[in-house]
């Protein structure tokens, strides 16, 4: 049970130095097939979209979150395409940055929170 893709010999070979070029430039088709005859490839499709749009294109995908970036960053490599690998990388060092942007907001709102609650005097009666 896997995804059916359909595109051009065009676009599999649009990145000379990727993998799928390689594969399907020569005569060296790959070897696995399903049942239907279609081409095989060993690997999850969930972004396989993404990696045909970026050849048929040659642009960097917009709005991929960045666990999806995570994602293509795997594929990018297996496949081999550098551009789009390059980009997927940079998710790790956006969600570092993310990270670190909300320590410092939280640790902001824990010092105001503190000196407000400092500030206020508490009255209170205990009745017995």
């Amino acid at each position: 049970g896997g995804r059916c893709f359909t595109t051009s010999h065009a676009t599999l070979t649009a990145d000379g130095q990727s993998m799928l070029a390689a594969m399907f430039r020569s005569e060296q088709l790959p070897s696995a097939r399903d049942a239907a005859g279609r081409f095989f490839i060993d690997r999850d499709g969930t972004h396989f979209g993404v990696i045909l749009t970026y050849l048929r294109d040659r642009q960097i995908p917009h709005g991929v979150p960045l666990d999806a970036r995570r994602a293509l960053q795997a594929e990018a490599r297996f496949y081999q395409i550098a551009e789009l690998q390059a980009w997927a990388e940079k998710a790790d060092e956006e969600i570092r940055e993310a990270e670190a942007v909300a320590r410092d907001i939280a640790g902001l709102c824990t010092d105001r929170l503190a000196a407000s609650v400092a500030s206020m005097s508490v009255h209170f009666e205990m009745v017995c």
